[in-house]
């Protein structure tokens, strides 16, 4: 029999995606637009849910891969906060004469009395009990106990780990969060409040947490302020004393500037001492910023000039920086003019040759000297050696001069006299020319005749060979030149200064003529290329 069906009827319908037709009879939809579906960016509680739990998992795994590398470096650094706890105050060990001393008095007082304040600090550090075994040996039965007491020490800076009973309250706000956030989209003002909301949570926590740390730490930080309060105090101590000690010293610090330098060179002293004694020795300290002292004297020596004339005369300098400053308004156009001059007239002033014309001459000619006894040393080998063969093999002997002079004032920072460098020119001729005299020995042979008689008494002449030693003596002499030394017998600030003078022949291209030194160098003329 043959089934009937119901004649199709089409709908359509407009939706968000398009134009659908559906099919009434049949119940299929089709989709006839071409624009595309929109993602469906909303997920099930379901799905949320398991992504909390996810997180939860490798939040805690992740805690537990750093627990063992965390654990090492906790215990290291609690010791290391426990020794330095337990250091005793870094008093002054004084003498009766400097204790009697009026001049002292007043920065002994403020060093003792900063020392008082740093143990009252320790002493309020939090204590904790710690058990310690002991052993006591009994004379009268031959036997040892062992006994176990407690100890009050200070306790280390807390690490201030998270708590972690606190996790489940964390994931519960995430999970309420992220319902809140699978809805707000629909509503700015809900989105907004709970932005809002989200923010005054995230500073509320950071305020209690860093109030927390900040109640735990204070104790500790009382001990770190007090500690540095006695380090300056016990640097001005031995300030004051190094100047009652060195009457030099106190003239040089009659300025602000020298005074500051001076302090500022004790105090860093006494903070090294302090750090590497562990402020246990105060003696020691005292020796070592005396010593540092020493150091400072030496700058305050150099710089005393300068900083006295700048305390002296700071309303002239005011008045010239001023009219300084209104020349540099005025000349702002032309600033790279100055710069181009300026940075030439330093280089003028650098790559010259400082000494006197007689002091590098007489360098030169000594130099020289010990080339020509070298050469005469050479030319009468054979008449003053004893050997039956020679064999020379021979570098010439020359040197550039202004190789020479830039050696030499690149060793004495620009300026040099005869006097000072003849023990620099015997080490730079050892160093560029080496002699080998090599000697060997051959056994050779000769022919000899001698006469003998005979069976019947005729006389006859027989032939021999007769050995004999024979010596062959090879000379070789080995010029590395001159200018190959630089780098053996320079520091690198030494071989830029070289460099330098050798690029402008220490702008004296005069020194040395052409005809008297016809080995000497001549500043290179640039090579100009004619385009075809």
């Amino acid at each position: 029999m043959k089934e009937l069906q119901a004649k199709a009827k089409v709908t359509q319908t407009m939706t968000r995606d398009g134009l659908v037709m559906e099919n009434q009879a049949t119940g299929t939809v089709e989709n006839v637009s071409t624009r595309e579906a929109e993602r469906d960016y909303s997920t099930d509680a379901e799905g949320k849910a398991e992504k909390i739990l996810e997180r939860a998992e490798d939040i805690k795994d992740g805690h537990k891969n750093k627990k063992k590398a965390k654990k090492a470096a906790e215990t290291a650094a609690t010791a290391e906060s426990e020794d330095g706890l337990h250091r005793s105050a870094a008093r002054l060990e004084l003498t009766e004469e400097e204790r009697a001393d009026p001049a002292l008095q007043p920065y002994i007082q403020k060093a003792e009395a900063k020392a008082d304040k740093l143990d009252a600090a320790r002493a309020s550090l939090p204590k904790k009990r710690v058990p310690v075994k002991g052993k006591v040996y009994d004379a009268a039965s031959g036997k040892a106990k062992f006994t176990l007491r407690f100890e009050q020490q200070d306790k280390g800076p807390p690490s201030l780990k998270p708590n972690p009973a606190s996790r489940p309250l964390s994931e519960a706000l995430l999970f309420a969060h992220g319902k809140i956030h699978e809805v707000e989209h629909e509503n700015v003002g809900v989105e907004g409040g709970h932005k809002g909301e989200e923010l005054v949570e995230r500073q509320t926590a950071k305020a209690i947490r860093s109030g927390i740390r900040h109640h735990k730490m204070k104790p500790y930080k009382a001990v770190e302020k007090a500690e540095r309060q006695l380090m300056s105090a016990n640097a001005e101590y031995f300030y004051q004393k190094s100047l009652r000690d060195n009457p030099q010293i106190a003239q040089s610090a009659s300025n602000p500037i020298s005074r500051m330098w001076q302090k500022q060179r004790i105090k860093q002293q006494y903070a090294k001492a302090a750090r590497q004694a562990g402020q246990a020795a105060a003696q020691g300290a005292a020796t070592t910023a005396e010593n540092g002292f020493r150091v400072t004297k030496l700058a305050a020596e150099g710089g005393e000039r300068v900083a006295e004339f700048a305390a002296q005369n700071w309303k002239t300098i005011l008045i010239v920086a001023v009219f300084g400053m209104l020349a540099l308004l005025l000349i702002t156009g032309l600033q790279s003019c100055t710069v181009m001059a300026g940075t030439a007239g330093t280089g003028v002033t650098a790559s010259s040759y400082f000494s006197k014309d007689k002091d590098m001459l007489g360098a030169e000619k000594a130099y020289a000297k010990l080339e020509q006894k070298l050469q005469r040393y050479l030319d009468t080998y054979e008449a003053t050696h004893n050997y039956d063969e020679y064999h020379f093999y021979l570098d010439e002997i020359e040197h550039d001069p202004y190789v020479l002079i830039s050696i030499l004032s690149a060793l004495h920072d620009g300026v040099f006299t005869l006097a000072e460098v003849q023990g620099e020119l015997e080490m730079l001729f050892e160093k560029q020319y080496i002699l080998t005299e090599t000697v060997t020995m051959q056994i050779r042979y000769r022919t000899k005749m001698m006469v003998v008689i005979g069976p019947y008494g005729v006389p006859q002449v027989i032939t021999y060979q007769e050995p004999y030693e024979y010596y062959i003596c090879t000379v070789k002499l080995k010029n590395k030149d001159l200018s190959h030394l630089p780098v053996e017998v320079l520091t690198e600030e030494q071989l830029s200064a070289y460099s330098l003078y050798m690029r402008t022949l220490g702008n004296r291209p005069d020194l040395f003529g052409k005809a008297q030194y016809p080995n000497a160098s001549t500043i290179k003329q640039p090579t100009y290329y004619d385009i075809p």
